[in-house]
């Protein structure tokens, strides 16, 4: 089974706060996913690095240690490249405690190449297969297996942002091929015609580039792609052919980057006293990309002798088309300025509509005599 995309997306979005280094944010996150995925390992790892981070060195080790139990290769990469020893903190705890368990950290399950899986930039990065008794590539020899990060063959990420893509080729007795050819291809439908590769992370600064690209594995088998996603949500498709191997497909599911614009409609701006108001909004990206499920307050102010006093508010969630509904009554005193206020706290944006309270027709009439004289 496999990982539910809105623990991904959460996890996703909790990596990236880290990089930002908010790491309450990143931590509130990350139990978000693993309370919707409870054995999602790669995010219960990035919350224990998280609590390292603020120096929570006794619940950070209680969720390395939950983490390694779940995926023991987190330990495992730090035991075979005997690496473990130099450890300190709460990880080095935790892989000490799981070396201790394990008779040394060997299982089984540990016999072949491994890596944690994990579907974001940061750990796609920094994970590299365990290197004790790793074979020297070899040229020529058939590849017999392909390993890929990330390893989840399908993941969510942000809009028009740069990964890169890890491929490893094994022949027999997991020696690492060198020098074989691997073919990456962007096989997006049209509008997703904006995404594209490139062989390092300077060529990603460009606008566009090429949807197809070569590149040879390394001398330990290794190559990498940097692939940068369309501006459009949707389904970013990279096929990866290595020579004599069938193709892998993986799969990157955009959702829109934070909330830049807010449309409103009705696009008038002078409304009668009393009067009630159905106002329709959108919610885009920078992108023009429509955001779901987005919390946006909004409220009614009115403008009392130079202040502005609140009159109505309302915290409301967009619907699958970005949209939301909200009725309004004007004040019932006229000529009055009030301000519609529409903001969405997580990206910190703000929009406000001015209007104008105007006096509504008549509804009666009051005759008052003049000296008496009617």
């Amino acid at each position: 089974m496999g990982i539910d995309q809105r623990a991904v997306k959460l996890h996703t979005l909790g990596n990236k706060l880290v990089e930002e280094q908010k790491y309450n944010e990143a931590i509130a996150d990350y139990e978000k996913a693993i309370e919707i995925q409870p054995d999602y390992a790669a995010a219960i790892y990035h919350l224990a690095e998280a609590l390292e981070y603020k120096k929570l060195d006794d619940q950070a080790y209680e969720t390395y240690v939950r983490a390694i139990d779940l995926n023991p290769s987190y330990a495992m990469i730090h035991i075979d490249s005997g690496l473990d020893s130099l450890l300190s903190g709460p990880l080095g705890k935790a892989v000490s405690e799981y070396k201790k368990k394990t008779g040394g950290g060997k299982t089984k399950q540990d016999a072949g190449v491994s890596s944690p899986e994990d579907g974001s930039p940061v750990a796609m990065a920094t994970q590299t297969a365990p290197e004790k008794q790793r074979p020297r590539g070899q040229k020529g020899i058939k590849p017999m297996k392909i390993l890929v990060r990330p390893t989840d063959e399908k993941i969510s990420s942000e809009v028009w942002t740069t990964d890169n893509v890890i491929v490893e080729l094994f022949g027999g007795k997991d020696i690492p091929v060198a020098d074989a050819a691997v073919t990456f291809t962007v096989k997006n439908k049209a509008p997703l015609d904006d995404a594209y590769l490139g062989a390092d992370k300077k060529s990603m600064e460009a606008g566009t580039g090429p949807k197809e690209i070569t590149l040879r594995t390394d001398d330990d088998g290794r190559v990498a792609v940097y692939f940068k996603r369309s501006k459009i949500t949707g389904a970013n498709i990279l096929d990866i052919q290595p020579e004599g191997l069938a193709p892998y497909v993986f799969q990157d599911d955009t959702y829109p980057a934070p909330a830049s614009n807010i449309e409103v409609f009705p696009e008038e701006d002078h409304f009668t006293t009393g009067q009630k108001v159905n106002f329709r909004l959108r919610v885009l990206d920078e992108f023009g990309n429509v955001i779901p499920d987005l919390d946006i307050e909004i409220a009614m102010l009115g403008n009392k002798r130079g202040e502005w006093e609140v009159i109505q508010n309302f915290g409301i969630k967009t619907d699958a088309d970005g949209i939301l509904e909200r009725e309004f009554e004007m004040p019932t005193r006229g000529n009055m300025s009030c301000r519609l206020d529409m903001k969405n706290k997580k990206a910190n944006y703000q929009k406000s509509k001015m209007i104008k309270v105007i006096p509504g027709a008549a509804s009666s009439m009051i005759f008052i005599p003049s000296r008496g004289v009617v």
